[in-house]
């Protein structure tokens, strides 16, 4: 019975030790704010993730490998990801290329008839991913937003190309109006 005596006194001198210890630790943590000095930070020293925990649900992890996760611990190789929405005044997105090449003469868009048989058989539009790939895979912001744009600009041609054939139209009905007037008002011949 001593031994065991001994030994638990023992068991509670480490265990009081290790909260003391705990509360000197925490004790330099002020949850008011704190001043920090080069070579102070929150964090760890090992491969270990820091997570960040309310009602005990985790909310927000560092992962070793610095990759963030907000509402989610699958960061899935992401620098940062997120589950849920996401509130911004502005989000920039630098690109490496843009689509101003639809422009360029050499450019020539699918023409309509093609679109057309293209848009029925596979129910989206050329260069666009179809839904179920959007849905599996998700979709990149800078990827769509350049076919978008791409998008926008072979409508611009379309239009363009459709109005100068409209206003040729125009021009060929306004002749024909013209003649058939001619046709049934003939102007007497002068002798």
């Amino acid at each position: 019975m001593k031994t065991t005596n001994k030994s638990y006194a023992k068991g509670l001198i480490a265990c009081a030790l290790l909260i003391f210890s705990f509360q000197l630790s925490f004790a330099q943590w002020s949850t008011s704010g704190n001043s920090l000095s080069t070579g102070n930070f929150l964090g760890s020293t090992n491969a270990t993730d820091l997570v960040f925990k309310t009602n005990n649900t985790t909310r927000m992890i560092i992962k070793s490998d610095g990759n963030v996760g907000i509402g989610t611990t699958n960061t899935s190789g992401f620098l940062l990801s997120v589950d849920g929405k996401i509130r911004a005044r502005e989000v920039r997105i630098n690109m490496d290329t843009w689509a101003d090449y639809v422009f360029a003469d050499t450019y020539k868009p699918m023409n309509l008839t093609e679109l057309e048989l293209f848009i029925k058989k596979n129910k989206h539009l050329p260069g666009i991913p179809c839904e179920q790939e959007v849905i599996t895979s998700g979709i990149s912001i800078n990827e769509i937003t350049l076919s978008l744009i791409q998008k926008i600009e072979e409508i611009t041609l379309y239009t363009i190309e459709i109005n100068k054939k409209m206003a040729d139209l125009q021009l060929l009905v306004a002749k024909q109006q013209a003649e058939l007037e001619l046709l049934k008002n003939p102007q007497p011949v002068k002798p």
